[in-house]
């Protein structure tokens, strides 16, 4: 079984190999020739070092003692580290070859001796030793732990006062360790516990169980720090100190084996057999004693023997509770099974029978088969590794056998199908069909499925060639001859006869004219020559030039033969990567032409041009991350992105010399516009001309630099926070040393201080240069072409000793101290009312000493020693480190007012007056005294919220009511809360018109005579006009007037004395109910008199009668102009966004 696991590891491995045999391919031919060869390399040092630190363990196992042990074992430690290597000597000694000593040091078995002090360890081993004789060695004397190779075997004593002393446990784990260590298979091959049984006879129960405790907690340490169980081996010694064992013992004895006890199965439980064999011991003793009798004739002796099994009984029983207690079961914890119990003396050395007892039962216990088992948790352990190795290597094994058919069938299905591509294609090839392109694409998507190892299922599942790549090969060879057989003609041709076109205008262009035309000249003509010269191609530019003359010469054939612009591109590379060249010859006058056109005056335009063209392939922009670091990044926000060439490294690295590849190429020329430089000399160039487009060239770099960081500064800002805790932890960060600030400070500045190396344009142009002044660009270069660097760079240079500016450092220090303040606000008992006293103050300008304000006018300061020029670049940053945390307080602020406006208005509005009448029509009444409660000017529940709670953050201006701000940042008061504002407000000036501390409204009433009426009544809470078309008068009503009375109606009486119809409406509303029923119009066009009407049922006869009446409210009580209750419903919450 010990060979299942590396066997089953070996064919998992193996397994793999197959399995995964089309990855291990397509990924060897995609790496380096040399790189799997490196890697076989460090493997096999790998298993070399290891090999060699498994022979050098075998050979020396035993290491010295780390320093880290305690004082009080590391004498002993390295005495016993010493006796192991004493021990592996004589082991290796015994070895003739050095390939057996592994084998020969495993073979020998080892045996540990353990009990307690004066049970008999040292007379058993000592006397083995002495029947040993010249073959035995004792390697230590007077220690803790004695390890002697006796007889073929290594026995290991442990010292009573080892196992007793807690002060010494670090040298028992000590040696469990080294044994766990260096003999990890079978680091016992058995245990011998020694017990003097008539000393446990005499020991109380309390003492006798401590001891047994003591031996059962080493017991169970050493099978769980050795992962085994070995077979232990008991051994009762001083049994001579019982009268009448010298004399029975010879006559018990095994005759076999000449030892007295008896054995116990492992497999069973121990103290079921301990109780059988117990009985059948006293059993046989008491039929053997007579045998003794008769032995001899000594009267002492007879008394002995008649008493020994009495006695032996007494032991037994004490024998039992010992071993009751010693191998009783426990959950969790395992102490080695029990394979025998012997008995012997070890002070009857007068007796030579007794010694010969004792060497006899050492050699029947080296004898006995009994291994060590593992224990539970190790089984498992090697079970469950064992049983998922057998599974996946029968899985791999069934996967691979099942699979290699359908493989097999895959391959031949895949040849049939490339066979048929190749078929179309040369139909259509035979044909000029335009559908060539279509054949190559689906060629070359058979071609990606083969290269692909998971482009077909199943997998071939063998260790040869693999057939379809070999398959793909052949489809790429192909693809890439028809390509350039096929394709690129058409596409040459259509190149070059865009060529001679422009060639043929070019003569009739202006110089404006050619400038514009020049760069795309240029690079048809790069193009041309690239397809023709290999050694001068460059994929991307060749790529992107073929694909774009095939699409624009596939549109006369329509979308649908044209391949997609990924598929176009892919069919490009394959031919690029074959190196092939056109079979037609290059037309060399064409170039000719074109290249005397393109040596003419030098454009700055052009040359730029191509500056930014190069950038733009082979840089990106800098991300945010690397200026401000992954906390800057994710607390500044940029609304446009840095190109890469506008930075430092970008001027020296990549500008300044491409500036001066440009220049040489602009005024010699370059392989595109000149013949090869190998047989033709270039042109010297005019120092003054190198001079004049090398300046025109920086100049616009250096103004495009300053655009774009100018672009970049001014918008980056701080993000908004999301809390008090998030501004008070962003704002910390931010304005640390080390902060994202510091950090873009120290960024902008390094790149907006440009530097150019001396002697640089030197070594561009060569001897040449001689005549170049290029003193002029060797002084700092601010971008822009300013020579002074400025206030800004001022602000952002570092000082000795510290990272910024001083007045930055200033200013950072005053955002610390806002981080401080909200940290303050924060620990509070009630942060939401700090924050809205906070803020309060600084809205109504009472913030003079706070740190924002400070804050605020250092950043001001700031921006004020900048020139206007400049400013722009850091406004909007520094702001808003300041004006973000001030919108965080008025956040805050605002929620805790939301929370006290649903508590204060909101609550007592929905339980007393929401859904109910005047404010809404089919509601039932509310109660007069709350709606006093809720409108009244001083004492109501709106407006005393409004003054005492609002009126900071909300200003009434000449009526209307708008939120006040600082820094330009306020709260954001909801549409519908203000109009509730301006409707409330109407109603309080309605009702409380005249100071009084009561609801009141008064108007005058105008009676209006109708036909076939003779008397008309309107009542209201008590108050009657009864009008029977006498002249009219106005008669003044007041409401609610008198409230015992509550209820409103108007009543018509005709000319026969007859009630023609009547409205009425009960309650202290009934005025208003009663109103809501007529028809209301103004008479006048500034609305202070109405007419109301009333319609009564239809008589049959003319028109229908009705009620009419004029209204007139007083001037500031005007409740029918703008229906004063009607519509009105509270906000849920006064702030945009809020959920109320």
């Amino acid at each position: 079984m010990r060979l299942a696991g590396p066997a089953a590891g070996l064919v998992v491995a193996l397994g793999l190999v197959v399995l995964f045999w089309s990855d291990i391919r397509a990924g060897l031919d995609r790496v380096p020739l040399w790189l799997p060869w490196a890697v076989l390399l460090i493997l096999c040092v790998g298993l070399l070092v290891w090999w060699r630190t498994r022979i050098h363990r075998d050979r020396t196992p035993i290491s010295d003692t780390p320093n880290g042990s305690r004082d009080a074992v590391d004498e002993e430690c390295r005495d016993l580290d010493e006796a192991f290597k004493a021990i592996h000597k004589d082991l290796e000694a015994t070895s003739p070859t050095r390939i057996g000593l592994r084998r020969r040091h495993a073979a020998a078995p080892w045996y540990l001796l353990m009990g307690p002090s004066n049970s008999g360890k040292t007379y058993l081993s000592n006397n083995i030793a002495q029947v040993a004789g010249h073959d035995s060695q004792e390697t230590t004397a007077h220690t803790a732990i004695d390890v002697r190779l006796l007889k073929g075997a290594v026995w290991v004593e442990l010292r009573g006062t080892l196992m007793e002393q807690a002060d010494r446990q670090d040298l028992w784990r000590h040696l469990l360790d080294r044994l766990r260590q260096h003999r990890s298979r079978q680091p016992l091959k058995g245990l011998i516990m020694t017990l003097n049984l008539p000393a446990l006879l005499e020991m109380e129960p309390p003492q006798r169980d401590a001891r047994v405790g003591m031996l059962r907690r080493h017991l169970q340490e050493l099978c769980e720090t050795l992962g085994q169980l070995p077979p232990m081996h008991l051994v009762l010694t001083h049994m001579d100190q019982i009268p009448g064992f010298t004399w029975l013992a010879p006559i018990l004895a095994d005759e076999d084996s000449g030892t007295w006890g008896f054995a116990l199965d492992p497999q069973r439980d121990t103290l079921p057999q301990l109780d059988e064999a117990l009985a059948s011991l006293l059993e046989e003793l008491d039929h053997k004693r007579l045998r003794a009798l008769d032995l001899g004739r000594d009267p002492a002796r007879g008394a002995e023997i008649i008493a020994f099994p009495h006695r032996m009984e007494r032991a037994a029983g004490c024998l039992r509770d010992v071993l009751t207690r010693l191998c009783r079961p426990e959950p969790g914890r395992e102490i080695p099974p029990m394979v025998g119990v012997y008995l012997t003396g070890t002070t009857g050395a007068e007796n030579p029978t007794v010694e010969d007892m004792a060497d006899l039962t050492l050699e029947h216990i080296q004898g006995d088969p009994a291994t060590a088992q593992p224990t539970q948790r190790q089984a498992f352990r090697t079970r469950a590794l064992q049983g998922t190795l057998l599974i996946l290597t029968a899985a791999l094994l069934i996967s691979s056998l099942t699979l290699m058919y359908p493989a097999k069938r895959t391959q031949a299905d895949l040849m049939h199908t490339g066979v048929s591509l190749l078929q179309d294609l040369s139909d259509n090839l035979q044909d000029r069909e335009p559908e060539i392109l279509a054949s190559l694409a689906a060629i070359h998507a058979h071609g990606q499925r083969l290269e692909s190892p998971h482009g077909h299922a199943p997998l071939p599942l063998h260790p040869l060639p693999w057939w379809p790549r070999n398959q793909a090969v052949a489809l790429d060879d192909s693809l890439a001859q028809v390509m350039n057989a096929m394709i690129l003609p058409d596409v040459l041709n259509a190149l070059e006869a865009r060529i001679r076109e422009r060639a043929h205008q070019w003569a009739s262009l202006d110089p404006t004219q050619r400038e514009l035309e020049r760069p795309v000249h240029y690079e048809d003509l790069r193009l041309y020559l690239m397809i023709h010269w290999p050694d001068h191609r460059d994929e991307h530019i060749l790529l992107e030039g073929l694909n774009t003359l095939t699409r624009s010469n596939l549109t006369s054939h329509g979308p649908v033969h044209q391949p997609d612009a990924p598929t176009l591109g892919a069919l490009w590379r394959r031919w690029f990567a074959h190196g092939l060249t056109p079979d037609s010859p290059m037309q060399s006058g064409l170039v000719a032409k074109v290249r005397g056109q393109l040596q003419t005056e030098a454009s700055p335009q052009a040359a730029y041009a191509r500056l930014q063209s190069r950038a733009a392939r082979e840089m990106g922009h800098v991300a945010l991350e690397e200026i401000l670091g992954r906390d800057g990044a994710r607390l500044i926000r940029a609304e446009h992105a840095l190109p890469q060439l506008y930075t430092a490294r970008a001027w020296q690295q990549f500008t300044l010399p491409t500036i001066d590849e440009l220049v040489a190429q602009a005024l010699q020329g370059d392989w595109v516009t000149q013949e090869d430089t190998d047989t033709h000399a270039r042109q010297p160039m005019d120092p003054e001309q190198v001079e004049a487009l090398t300046h025109d060239l920086r100049q616009r770099y250096l103004d495009d630099y300053q655009k774009a960081w100018g672009d970049f500064l001014s918008g980056l800002s701080v993000m908004p926070f999301r809390d008090l805790s998030a501004a008070a932890d962003g704002l910390g960060r931010l304005s640390a040393e080390t902060g994202p600030l510091t950090r873009l400070a120290t960024w902008t500045h390094d790149n907006l201080n440009l530097h150019e190396s001396p002697g640089h344009l030197h070594e561009a142009l060569g001897a040449l240069s001689r005549g170049v002044d290029t003193s002029s660009f060797q002084h700092p270069i601010l971008a822009g072409g300013q020579d002074n660097p400025g206030p800004l760079l001022a602000l952002l240079s570092p000082e000795e000793d510290t990272l910024v500016s001083t007045a930055l450092s200033d200013h950072l220090e005053t955002l610390r101290a806002i981080a401080s303040h909200l940290e303050s606000l924060m620990a509070s008992a009630d942060p939401g009312r700090e924050a809205r006293v906070a803020a309060a103050g600084l809205l109504q300008g009472q913030g003079g000493h706070t740190p924002l304000q400070a804050a605020w006018m250092s950043t001001s300061s700031l921006l004020a020693d900048l020139p206007a020029a400049e400013r722009p670049m850091l406004e909007p940053l520094l702001r808003s480190a300041v004006r973000e945390p001030w919108r965080t307080l008025v956040n805050t602020a605002v929620g805790d007012l939301e929370r006290q406006w649903q508590v204060q208005v909101m609550g007592p509005w929905r339980d007393g007056l929401a859904g109910r009448f005047p404010f809404d029509p089919q509601g039932r009444d509310a109660a007069l005294v709350d709606v006093v409660d809720f409108f009244h000017p001083e004492q109501g529940l709106l407006w005393g919220f409004v003054h005492e709670q609002l009126s900071p953050f909300l200003q009434d201006t000449r009526g209307a009511w708008r939120p006040r701000t600082w820094i330009g940042v306020g709260p954001t008061f909801s549409r519908g809360f203000v109009r509730n504002m301006a409707q409330a407000d109407e109603i309080t000036r309605s009702l409380f018109a005249h100071g009084q501390g009561t609801a009141q409204l008064s108007f005058h009433l105008y009676p209006m005579p109708s036909p076939g009426l003779s008397e008309v009544v309107f009542e209201s809470n008590g108050q009657v006009y009864r009008y029977r078309n006498e002249p009219q008068e106005w008669r003044r009503f007041a409401w609610p007037g008198d409230a015992g009375t509550p209820g409103a109606r108007v009543r018509a009486v005709d000319h026969h004395g007859l009630a023609t119809g009547e409205y009425r409406e009960e309650g202290i509303w009934g005025l208003f109910r009663l109103l809501h029923e007529a028809h209301v119009e103004a008479d006048d066009g500034e609305g202070h008199v109405y007419t109301t009407r009333w319609q009564l049922p239809h008589q049959g006869q003319g028109d229908p009668p009705e009620i009419r009446f004029r209204i007139r409210p007083d001037r500031q009580q005007n409740f029918l102009r703008q229906q004063l209750f009607t519509g009105f419903e509270l906000t849920r919450s006064p702030f945009l966004g809020s959920r109320g």
